[in-house]
């Protein structure tokens, strides 16, 4: 894998170091979904050691309607080696779910899945928060506006419905102004 002018041993104690080092889920899997090699970070992550790990399939901790999916887009053009990058909710040891994103390579000449998985689950909570205040913003009976105060004379960047209900202004006429206006 990394090719040097070291002996084999070394460059496999190496190769097996960055598995090591990796805060990311590394590993290879069967074509049919099976791990064959994951490195400890599975454990940070998911909970399960890597022994564990090895030998099952990606589907009994996947939700079936989020694997599906991959799977079809997985086979679309299989006498070719593919990239894929998706993310889905993966079930962990304790019966909870963390959010993955996968980077995928499917190689066919061997029929393995070799992959890069990292836990983003603080941030796909983050977006449902964010989603989640945005929208209680928007559809809010009071007015709001916000004004960017990095800008010059503060112009407003966001106005929500009830703001433009309670002024009787257009958004196109509010926008990018000083408040001031009012």
């Amino acid at each position: 894998m990394f090719p040097s002018g070291r002996s084999s041993h070394e460059t496999i104690n190496k190769e097996n170091l960055l598995l090591e080092l990796s805060s990311d889920m590394l590993g290879v899997a069967f074509f049919d979904g099976v791990f064959e090699k994951v490195n400890p970070s599975c454990e940070h992550i998911l909970g399960y050691t890597a022994r564990e790990l090895s030998g099952k399939s990606f589907q009994e901790f996947i939700p079936l309607d989020e694997f599906a999916p991959v799977l079809a887009e997985a086979q679309e053009h299989p006498d070719q080696p593919r990239m894929l990058h998706f993310e889905n909710r993966y079930q962990r040891k304790d019966g909870f779910y963390r959010w993955l994103s996968w980077n995928c390579l499917i190689h066919m000449p061997n029929r393995r899945i070799y992959f890069v998985a990292r836990d983003v689950t603080e941030r796909k909570l983050t977006e449902m928060h964010l989603l989640l205040r945005n929208q209680a913003v928007e559809f809010s009976p009071s007015a709001v506006s916000i004004a960017d105060a990095q800008q010059p004379d503060y112009p407003l960047i966001y106005v929500n419905p009830a703001f433009l209900k309670t002024t009787g202004y257009r958004l196109e006429e509010v926008l990018n102004r000083n408040y001031r206006f009012l």
